[in-house]
């Protein structure tokens, strides 16, 4: 991963190498355009200084018309095309990293903190946003202008030529990687710094009731408030570094237009090169240097591109702890489970979770699955949906081991409720949704009335379209596992597992919980996992674990 990161990155990114090139040979067209502006406008006023005919001056007049026409124009084209390839490359980075991570959760991603995961999702990936704009078109176009420049220049004197294309190569490239090396660590500490500040931020906003309640929010923002000024301090060193490469860059240009003068010059004193050319020369020299102006800045991003890099292709290239099969098999028709000699841990060096589990649950079973926690419950559960592969035995769907199905196809056949519910921060037909994108609002009313939550989304000021806040935060705990269940209803797969659907609820809320569950379709197989043995009666077979 040290080496070669980037490289894997422009190889990702090949797919729209046609956009790339066109905005390359749009940013060298502008350029020498510009080129060809001031040095047809030097011509014109030095010639125009020794009043000869106005017929003499048409082509030069004509000239600046074109070049100063033509520059806007393909300033405009270019800026158009380049950030069209922006987005576009930012749409692949984005769809390319969320299809690697989806598999990895969770198994792969319970180590990864959610504010240092967010800041590769967002951060990083819209770091790597500007690889084009910033690595790949200046260099590329400031080549390509070196050498068509050098080459014109040469035309009247090759000793013009190498001076010309030794100044480009010293701004170009001498004094940028001079830059890239004294910023490459202050690159790579912003990057850990971002990350280290979008964790505290999250970790912050998320447990703000309980860092309020045990006093520790003044730490909090003060561990906040260190990240960023350090973050600050990083960028604004960065930026001096940014501002000498433009000074630095600025002297070299002038020592160029001096050397050329000074090529130059005697020339025009023996009678080899016109007088009005000196003119031509000095100003064309200045023109030529737009196309590595922006190369320090670009030497110096390196390292912050290559360490955003490092960080995406840390989680992207992570291979799932759940693969897919070679041949997935078809859904099997029938959808009895049986566990055959099942034994579980989450790493080779840990404990076994689950050891020599063997049982069986017929299609439209009533289960209860009781124990101790920690003693392998919702671990259960996570086998069922492939969060997780069994380490030893086999789990069997219609006899078919669930090693032999592909996981996006699990969730058809099997759902599982989680202990804690989440709701997104969006409407409540929204977040009803997700178990059936497709359901009209008389479905969801219908799902609604199934879990009595009828009368509370009556009540509501915008009733489906009610926002229910930032992870369900508006409703209760109670109404948030009635919501859980009425998913549960819309997504209707054979088998439902609910994960300790009672915990934390009054007697009475419980009661009507699990009554609601055992009471689901017959042919519905009903899984529930819980620590409290009560309201049990309706189940066929109770399993105790631990």
């Amino acid at each position: 991963m040290k080496h070669g990161v980037m490289l894997r990155l422009l190889l990702l990114l090949r797919t729209e190498r046609g956009w790339m090139l066109l905005a390359t040979l749009l940013g060298l067209v502008t350029v020498l355009s510009g080129v060809g502006l001031l040095m047809t406008s030097a011509f014109l006023i030095a010639r125009a200084a020794l009043r000869p005919s106005v017929a003499e001056l048409q082509v030069a007049v004509t000239g600046v018309r074109f070049f100063g026409i033509a520059r806007g124009v393909f300033r405009y084209l270019e800026r158009l095309v380049s950030h069209e390839v922006t987005f576009r490359l930012l749409t692949r980075l984005r769809v390319w990293f969320f299809r690697a991570v989806e598999p990895l959760a969770p198994a792969r991603l319970a180590g990864t903190r959610s504010g240092d995961l967010l800041a590769r999702v967002v951060a990083d990936v819209e770091s790597l946003e500007h690889v084009y704009a910033r690595l790949i078109a200046p260099p590329a176009v400031a080549l390509l202008t070196a050498v068509l420049c050098a080459w014109f220049f040469g035309r009247w004197d090759a000793r013009l030529a190498w001076a010309l294309f030794g100044a480009l190569f010293a701004g170009g490239v001498v004094l940028p990687l001079g830059l890239q090396l004294a910023g490459r660590r202050l690159g790579a500490r912003l990057v850990a710094v971002r990350a280290e500040l979008s964790v505290a931020v999250v970790d912050g906003v998320q447990g703000l009731a309980d860092l309020l309640i045990y006093g520790r929010a003044a730490a909090q923002q003060e561990r906040i408030g260190a990240l960023n000024s350090e973050w600050t301090h990083l960028q604004r060193r960065l930026t001096s570094l940014n501002g000498l490469g433009e000074a630095l860059l600025g002297l070299c240009q002038a020592a160029a237009v001096v050397a050329l003068f000074a090529l130059a010059a005697p020339q025009v004193t023996r009678g080899a090169l016109d007088g009005v050319m000196l003119a031509v020369i000095t100003l064309g020299v200045m023109a030529c240097f737009e196309a590595v102006a922006p190369l320090p800045q670009s030497f110096q991003n390196w390292e912050q591109q290559r360490a955003s890099a490092r960080r995406v292709f840390a989680i992207a290239e992570v291979a799932p702890a759940v693969p897919a099969p070679g041949r997935p098999q078809a859904l099997p028709e029938q959808h009895d489970l049986v566990f055959d000699n099942v034994s579980f841990r989450y790493a080779p060096s840990d404990a076994f979770v689950l050891r020599h589990l063997s049982l069986q649950l017929p299609a439209g079973a009533r289960v209860a699955i009781v124990g101790p926690s920690g003693s392998g419950k919702s671990t259960l559960a996570n086998l069922l949906v492939r969060f997780w592969d069994v380490s030893e035995g086999a789990i069997r769907l219609g006899g078919r081991d669930l090693r032999e199905l592909e996981p996006h196809d699990l969730p058809r056949v099997v759902s599982v409720v989680p202990q804690q519910p989440w709701l997104m921060g969006a409407t409540l037909r929204e977040n009803l949704r997700l178990a059936k994108p497709g359901a009209t609002d008389a479905e969801l009313l219908q799902a609604l009335a199934a879990v009595k939550l009828d009368r509370f989304v009556a009540s509501l000021p915008g009733q489906l379209g009610t926002w229910l806040g930032d992870q369900g935060l508006r409703v209760s705990g109670g109404q948030r596992r009635r919501l859980a269940l009425a998913q549960a209803l819309l997504r209707a797969t054979p088998v439902v597992v609910f994960d300790e659907p009672t915990a934390d609820l009054d007697p009475a809320t419980e009661r009507e919980i699990m009554e609601l569950i055992w009471s689901l379709d017959p042919a519905r197989t009903v899984v529930v996992i819980t620590h409290r043995p009560v309201s049990l009666d309706r189940a066929i077979q109770i399993i105790r674990l631990g």
